[in-house]
């Protein structure tokens, strides 16, 4: 009986599916990478476009009232995203840190130090009161923002953190659940209170002050914030 009517031999089958995975399965691998790293980018392009959206809302005072620092709202059209307006320095500060997986450290420069300490007597204070730190650093906002004269020339630090699924979990265990991704812009407080110039000014009559005769300082303190606005695409893959 020649070869070919004996047929292969289940040696030959074997070493020719071998030979087919070992076409087969890297191509599978590419095709799925390819298409996570597609719905990754699309992900980060919607937590940009998320973030500007409301990042836009703040700077126009196109809010009806204003926001409330730090609170997770879930993205009405994007139901997997959800998104943080961050108000101060302390609360874009703290955002920063864990997003790149560092804490405080007391040991590098007096200037940090001195925010150090200033963090230890606020967690005493919080402890005192039976509050977290960050609930007591935003009593403490809370009441700055309710005595300062709302201005246009004054600018307040502010932020939106844009918070979502990873799509690469399922391919690497060490991954993170979440992405993160951040914008932050310098804000007029008048517009941070989504308010108008006319609004503005019987909120300061009420506070026992007026915008006219300010200079970009507000009616409870100077906070001379100067500087442009800032995209800070902050995830860490």
């Amino acid at each position: 009986m020649d070869r070919s009517e004996a047929g292969f031999t289940l040696l030959e089958a074997l070493v020719a599916v071998a030979i087919l995975a070992m076409v087969i399965v890297p191509f599978l691998s590419m095709r799925t990478r390819a298409i996570m790293d597609a719905a990754d980018a699309k992900r980060w392009r919607i937590a940009r476009e998320i973030a500007e959206r409301y990042l836009s809302e703040l700077k126009a005072g196109a809010r009806e009232t204003p926001p409330t620092n730090r609170l997770v709202v879930e993205v009405e059209d994007h139901p997997d995203f959800r998104y943080q307006i961050l108000i101060g320095e302390a609360a874009i500060g703290d955002a920063e840190s864990e997003m790149a997986g560092t804490g405080g450290n007391a040991d590098t420069d007096p200037g940090e130090r001195l925010a150090w300490q200033r963090d230890r007597e606020n967690l005493r204070q919080a402890q005192a009161r039976g509050v977290s730190m960050t609930e007591y650093d935003d009593q403490l906002r809370q009441a700055e923002l309710e005595d300062r004269i709302p201005s246009e020339d004054e600018l307040e630090d502010v932020a939106v953190l844009v918070t979502f699924p990873s799509v690469r979990e399922s391919l690497d265990e060490d991954a993170e659940p979440f992405e993160r991704f951040m914008m932050r812009a310098k804000v007029s407080t008048m517009a941070l209170e989504g308010l108008t110039p006319e609004l503005a000014e019987q909120v300061a009559q009420a506070r026992g002050g007026s915008t006219t005769n300010q200079n970009g300082a507000s009616g409870a303190g100077n906070n001379p914030l100067g500087g442009n606005a800032q995209g800070n695409p902050g995830g860490v893959k």
